[in-house]
Order: structure tokens, then C-alpha cells, then sequence
């Protein structure tokens, strides 16, 4: 049972340290007098909303890869065993780790068709 409390504590850990990667580093003072909305203007890019989505997908489909494909047989090796995986928490770890591929990958996709 030591090792599975490990390698929760690992799951866990890696789950905070990726949701931290993803905030900013910086902030930006705001000014108050800036609180005003902005005229109702039509900026909507339907190119990048395609893309934001396409990224939102690929995030997606990379995050099930590495949780379906890569960490089971990890799990496995190290004397979990591939029964008792959605008693662990593994179900858990597996929705975050799916939630925050989507997320980057729809930044990393805006990012790309903003040239950032």
C-alpha cells in the first residue's frame, strides 16, 4: 500500500504543478478608469474560433493518448495492477489531465494564429 499512496501523492502532484504551468507568470496593473465597455463592434473571427476549437480537440485527443495509451501499463509496472485503477483515483487524474489538454491546446492553437 506505500507505493500506491506514492503514486497518488505523484498524480496529485503532477495534476497541481501542470494547473500552475498554466497560470501567468505576470500581471498587468488595470486601470480604473479603463472599466467602461467598449463600443458594441463585430470583431468575430470565424477562423479563429475553427481554430481555437481544432486546438481544443488536438489537446484533447493528445491528453487521452497519454492517459489511455501510456499510463496504465506505468501503472501496471510499478504493482498497481490494471484492475483496481478506477478505485484509485485514476478516473480523477484522467478527467483533469484531459481538461487541462483541451485548455492548452486551445492556447497553444490561439497562440499560433495570433503569431504570439
Amino acid at each position: 500500500m506505500p507505493r500506491m499512496t506514492t503514486l497518488e501523492s505523484l498524480a496529485k502532484a503532477i495534476v497541481i504543478l501542470a494547473a500552475l504551468a498554466m497560470l501567468p507568470l505576470t500581471t498587468q496593473a488595470q486601470d480604473p478608469q479603463a472599466a467602461t465597455p467598449p463600443a458594441a463592434t463585430s470583431d468575430f473571427d470565424p477562423y479563429r474560433a475553427i481554430v481555437v476549437t481544432a486546438g481544443v480537440m488536438g489537446g484533447t485527443a493528445l491528453a487521452i493518448l497519454v492517459t489511455d495509451g501510456l499510463l496504465p501499463p506505468i501503472y501496471s509496472l510499478l504493482g498497481g495492477g490494471a484492475g483496481g485503477m478506477m478505485h484509485t483515483g485514476y478516473g480523477t487524474v484522467r478527467g483533469a489531465v484531459q481538461l487541462l489538454g483541451a485548455i492548452s491546446g486551445a492556447f497553444y492553437a490561439d497562440a499560433l494564429y495570433m503569431n504570439r
